[in-house]
């Protein structure tokens, strides 16, 4: 079974959809920096790099299967909320118009996937307006919601929209899997003079944000996020064993702070892959890229579940 994916970014649902055994035959992104990623764990001889408005249908290639990992700036919390008119996240309708150019030659299944803003962006409308396309294409549609924490110590819930040319029956979708990982199982062992620990004055201002309240959840193992609550710039804890979904590392405020034992640091690119499902991911850029990377891209078991399970 061959396959195109859009909005590829560094490849990861190219990983996932390979080892249920599709074989990629066109893959389209517009970031450079990505595509660069890419390129160094994957053939990218069918890598079309640039604007998806400016693919026309007759470069895409048959395929079985097409993917769209959409932008979510308009439909995530963090972002204004504009939904599928947004510039970014409203890209998946110029996806959709490929596959309707692509008439009799379009794929049989398409997935689809982004935050779980996409099912209430517009009190719902959207999704309705989204589903209602496909069906004009003949697609039959399905929506399972997914968290990562199933496959992987990350708190990342993502909608998957499954479609199937009709006929097609509905899918009912099994039971998640149990981790079995941790957060520790994860870390690197750095060594205590490593430079990614932060000094002490960083780590006393960083203590500093941590509410009152919180400063028992310090012993052992903890992820922190830098919100501005009230005015004021705190430092929320996870403690349950889980990080917090990565982001991408826009103005700082996307930048997951491990804290072990009362000394923090980043996350280091090697620790992403891993919490992205990819620990062989071959990462030869600094680090503010692959977090970048990482930040937009899927969790490769929880993809390859999804697919293995819908198609």
């Amino acid at each position: 079974m061959r396959f195109a994916e859009f909005f590829a970014g560094i490849g990861l649902v190219r990983m996932a959809a390979e080892r249920v055994g599709f074989e990629c035959a066109f893959a389209n992104d517009i970031d450079p920096r990505k595509r660069e990623m890419y390129a160094a764990n994957f053939d990218a001889t069918d890598f079309v790099l640039g604007d998806i408005a400016l693919l026309q249908p007759e470069q895409i290639p048959r395929v079985d299967l097409a993917t769209a990992s959409f932008p979510c700036t308009d439909l995530s919390l963090a972002g204004g909320r504009a939904g599928l008119a947004g510039q970014q996240s409203g890209t998946v309708w110029t996806f959709l118009k490929l596959l309707e150019g692509m008439g009799t030659r379009r794929p049989g299944h398409v997935l689809l996937e982004n935050v779980p803003g996409l099912l209430t962006s517009n009190r719902g409308r959207d999704f309705q307006a989204l589903e209602g396309a496909l069906a004009e294409l003949g697609y039959s549609v399905d929506t399972w919601l997914v968290d990562a924490a199933h496959f992987v110590p990350q708190s990342r819930k993502r909608a998957f929209v499954i479609a199937r040319l009709a006929p097609a029956l509905p899918l009912v979708m099994p039971t998640l899997p149990e981790r079995e990982q941790k957060l520790e199982d994860l870390l690197e062992d750095l060594p205590e003079n490593d430079p990614a620990w932060w000094s002490d004055a960083r780590t006393r201002h960083l203590l500093s944000q941590i509410p009152v309240s919180h400063q028992s959840r310090l012993e052992g193992t903890v992820t922190a996020f830098r919100r501005v609550r009230n005015g004021k710039t705190v430092a929320e804890l996870r403690d349950d064993g889980l990080a917090g979904c990565l982001r991408t590392p826009r103005g700082g405020s996307g930048r997951q702070i491990l804290i072990q034992n009362g000394r923090p640091r980043l996350l280091t690119p090697r620790e992403c892959a891993r919490l992205m499902g990819a620990p062989d991911y071959v990462i030869h850029v600094g680090a503010t890229q692959a977090y970048f990377g990482f930040g937009d891209a899927v969790v490769v078991p929880a993809v390859e579940w999804v697919l293995r399970h819908a198609f």
